[in-house]
């Protein structure tokens, strides 16, 4: 258009009534950009369900996540829909986790990060040790007070 902007609204969040016909520049431009573009490192599946994400949090901004999560629950943190989107299998949910960082999206990131705490908050001891692998410590009196008095700050 006039002010060189090509395809934008008059006014931020406004829609056009008919879409602006591009500059010959800018059709040139247009023309040479490739119909599929790669993102390297992200599957498909998990692109589409990223960008879903995506939509949703800006028709819905998430809530920022604290850290700690401070729950077991997702549910107590975030809004349904986030609880619903992100309630899919591990592989899905790692993947997620990578393509929100490799394509910066924090919120994906943010949420994704939780779903893996409020897991891992829920598991019983005994449980977590099997599998992470941690294995039994018996620690003396004196080892458990270096311990205690080195990691203090956790009981504030």
């Amino acid at each position: 258009d006039d002010d060189g902007n090509i395809g934008a609204s008059p006014q931020p969040g406004t829609p056009l009534a008919t879409p602006p016909t591009p500059s010959p520049g800018a059709s040139a431009c247009l023309e040479a950009v490739p119909q599929e573009l790669p993102v390297p490192c992200v599957d498909g599946a998990v692109l589409r369900k990223a960008l879903e994400f995506c939509a949703e949090h800006a028709r819905n901004p998430m809530p920022a996540i604290t850290n700690p999560v401070g729950s077991v629950k997702l549910a107590d943190i975030v809004p349904e829909w986030y609880v619903k989107y992100i309630d899919v299998e591990t592989e899905m949910l790692y993947a997620l986790i990578l393509a929100a960082n490799f394509l910066d999206i924090p919120a994906l990131l943010d949420l994704g990060c939780a779903k893996v705490a409020c897991g891992l908050k829920a598991l019983p001891d005994d449980e977590f040790d099997r599998l992470y692998n941690v294995e039994d410590v018996t620690l003396t009196e004196e080892e458990e007070r270096i311990v205690r008095n080195e990691n203090r700050w956790q009981e504030l």
